[in-house]
C-alpha cells in the first residue's frame, strides 16, 4: 500500500524511522487487543461500528512520518485504549 502510494501521491519516506516502527509496534498492540474486544461483540454490525469509531486513534501517531516530535499526550491516549480494550476483551471474551 505504501509504494502505490509513493506512485500516486508522492509520499516520502518517514523522517523518523525509530518513531515509526514505536508507532506501528504501538498501533499493532491496540489493533491486537481491539480485535479481540470487537470479537466478543456478538453482533457484526456492533462490532463494525465499534471498530471504525476506535480506528481514528491510531491516525494520532503519524507525528513520525511526518518528521514532527513524538507527542505523549498522543501515546497516552493510544496506551490508554490499548488496555481498555485489553481489559474489555479480558472481561467479556468467551470461547464458546
Amino acid at each position: 500500500m505504501i509504494a502505490m502510494a509513493a506512485v500516486a501521491y508522492d509520499i516520502h519516506a518517514p523522517r523518523s524511522l525509530a518513531g515509526f516502527f514505536g508507532a506501528w509496534l504501538l498501533c499493532g498492540a491496540l489493533f491486537s487487543a481491539l480485535g479481540v474486544l470487537l470479537a466478543s461483540i456478538p453482533s457484526s454490525r456492533g462490532a463494525l461500528s465499534a471498530g471504525l469509531g476506535l480506528f481514528f486513534t491510531m491516525m494520532m501517531l503519524q507525528d513520525p512520518w511526518l518528521g514532527l516530535p513524538w507527542s505523549l499526550a498522543d501515546t497516552a491516549v493510544v496506551v490508554a485504549f490499548t488496555l481498555g480494550a485489553a481489559l474489555g476483551a479480558r472481561l467479556l471474551f468467551r470461547w464458546d
